[in-house]
């Protein structure tokens, strides 16, 4: 029995687990403890210490050793832990001492000299943020840029500093630029998120960068809308609308995928909103539609879709779509396809008139009908023609309940008076038939207060007052078709734009000059001027001013043009004047080469229009 009770206690004492006890308490329960030895726990203890020190030691030693280390923020902290862990005074002494190169002070310095030669500090630190914006564009690694996102900790602790460089305009260029170069980069493209967010995304300009995320691309399209929208409401045609047109072309027509949401958006806002909004939007996505096929791209697909998916009764067909898409891709009428049309306008139930309002669809139609010289249509289509074209330009369609509602009291008035006016102007398209137009014109004044035979007309005239040989076989002062535009104008401020640009292509090609005598020639340019005064008293003025200020700076006119269209523009302008009125018109006033400083005394007009300009400053 000892025997074992001393082999059992050998075993006891040999097991690993030797520490472990077994005890028999009150109740009879075995419990157990595990007791490590005392001394190897310190022991291990101490060694995971020494090197948790050895470790910032080296860590902080290679940050000592730096260049300027001792100018960065962290130096601080970094000798607290170096000296908790027995860190060496003079090693961290020598360290600092020895890759000290004083970059910073050397920089206060030249800012100091720059600032001496420059006696400007703003010119000094703008000299400063190139020469850093170029150093990081020249050496800038995106991956490194990446880990940031690594680095931070929990409370963003890596990023912290960037919301404070997008606070400045410089660095948010920079970041633009190099957004451009390293698409793909992350830091980059939160750095424009930020920015985006922080209310500047106006200032993206590169579409590329914004279209890589869709909210940051939905502010900037929302920046150019809004852009176009308020230089329309100064008027059309000038020269800072077209700027804002230029820019949402350029953000919206950017890619397929950037004009399908453009167009998707502009579409939902026109069907959503009412009245002057609802045109507005129509007007946007009408003007993309042209842009886009300027550049040779046809979208009557994806516009017609859009249309359909708004249409919530269904009663856009496949054979109109199919109609339509056909005669765009071509850029061509045919019988057949105006006559599937024709079909489903004429139903009861007819789709919406927003499909043949379509601005090309018109034009073609326009073409024609009004062209003098071009490919009749067969009299048993023309009454289709006819039709859609004045169904187009009067049949009023409101949205009540989800149901459309449309209003033709109009329709058969607009198409009679058509059906005369394209008549007239097939009839009437030769030199000497031009001249009997003289008889018809009580019928054409009346016939021009309907839009459409306006548009019509004016596509007419155009196409007559461009021929080479138009001003010899119309010798007199003021042609009847001239005469026209003025009416036109009157009666139609959204046929400003197109009147305008009639007249301005004309005055320049009189410019460029086409053989005839100095006087001659200045006396047509006086007849443009003529028309332009009366676009400006019909409501069209920042535009022909402008226009008028360009030709003088550019030099395309003789002084005595300008003097003549501010004389008769003093003439017809009261107060009060827009500013955007005055700062174009009333240079022209004050130039000592259009006006003597005599002015005043000679004309009672321009003396009233500067005191003017002089109290409201």
């Amino acid at each position: 029995m000892s025997d074992d009770s001393g082999d059992e206690s050998d075993e006891l004492g040999s097991n690993p687990l030797g520490g472990m006890l077994y005890d028999e308490d009150e109740g009879g329960d075995v419990s157990n403890s595990f007791e490590e030895p005392d001394g190897s726990r310190v022991e291990q203890i101490e060694v995971d210490e020494e090197k948790n020190a050895e470790d910032v030691r080296r860590d902080a030693l290679k940050l000592f050793t730096s260049t300027d280390f001792v100018m960065e923020p962290e130096v601080l902290p970094t000798l607290s832990r170096y000296f908790k862990v027995g860190g060496d005074p003079e090693t961290v002494v020598q360290s600092l001492a020895e890759h000290y190169q004083s970059l910073a002070q050397i920089c206060n310095i030249m800012g100091e000299w720059l600032l001496q030669l420059e006696d400007r500090p703003d010119a000094v630190q703008d000299i400063f943020e190139q020469s850093l914006s170029s150093l990081i564009s020249r050496h800038f690694e995106p991956k490194q840029a990446d880990r940031i996102f690594d680095q931070q900790n929990a409370e963003g602790a890596g990023i912290d500093w960037l919301p404070e460089l997008i606070a400045h305009a410089p660095w948010r260029s920079l970041v633009y630029s190099l957004a451009e170069e390293y698409p793909d980069c992350l830091m980059l493209n939160f750095a424009v998120k930020l920015i985006s967010d922080a209310g500047f995304q106006h200032e993206i300009s590169n579409v590329t960068t914004a279209a890589q995320q869709l909210e940051i691309f939905s502010r900037v399209l929302s920046t150019a809308v809004d852009g176009v929208l308020a230089q329309h409401r100064k008027g059309p045609a000038t020269d800072s609308y077209d700027r804002a047109l230029t820019e949402l072309v350029r953000v919206a027509g950017h890619s397929e995928h950037t004009y399908m949401y453009s167009q998707a958006l502009l579409h939902l806002l026109a069907h959503q909103e009412q009245h002057e909004s609802s045109a507005a939007f129509t007007h946007l996505s009408q003007s993309l539609r042209l842009a886009v096929r300027d550049k040779g791209q046809d979208s009557t697909w994806l516009d017609l879709a859009l249309l359909r998916a708004c249409a919530e009764d269904g009663a856009l067909k496949p054979p109109v779509v199919q109609a339509m898409c056909s005669m765009m891709n071509k850029m061509s009428l045919n019988p057949a396809d105006m006559t599937v049309l024709y079909q489903h306008f004429t139903q009861n139930k007819p789709p919406p008139v927003a499909v043949i309002r379509d601005p090309l669809f018109v034009e073609l139609v326009m073409d024609a009908l009004f062209r003098p010289k071009g490919v009749k249509i067969h009299a048993d289509h023309r009454p289709k023609y006819l039709y859609l074209l004045a169904y187009a330009s009067s049949v009023a369609e409101t949205v009540r309940n989800g149901q459309r509602m449309q209003s033709r009291e109009e329709l058969d008035t607009t198409k009679d008076a058509l059906d005369r006016m394209s008549q007239l102007c097939q009839e009437r398209s030769g030199g000497e038939g031009s001249h009997e137009i003289l008889m018809e014109l009580p019928q054409i004044f009346h016939a021009l207060k309907f839009p459409s035979v306006a548009a019509g007309m004016l596509h007419w005239i155009r196409c007559t007052v461009t021929e080479a040989d138009y001003f010899k076989l119309h010798p007199e002062s003021v042609p009847i078709h001239l005469a026209l535009l003025d009416e036109i104008a009157t009666n139609h401020p959204l046929l400003h734009p197109k009147v305008f640009k009639l007249l301005t292509e004309l005055f320049d090609r009189e410019t460029a000059g086409d053989g005839a005598v100095g006087e001659l020639l200045m006396e047509r340019q006086k007849t443009f001027i003529d028309r332009l005064v009366h676009m400006l008293s019909v409501g069209f003025a920042l535009p022909v001013t402008e226009f008028m200020a360009r030709i003088f700076r550019d030099g395309q006119a003789d002084i005595s043009l300008i003097r003549y269209f501010a004389t008769e523009t003093l003439e017809i302008v009261c107060p009060p004047f827009s500013q955007d009125f005055v700062d174009v018109f009333l240079p022209l006033v004050e130039n000592k080469e259009i006006f003597d400083e005599n002015v005043h005394e000679k004309m009672p007009a321009a003396k009233e229009f500067l005191e003017q300009c002089s109290s409201a400053a």
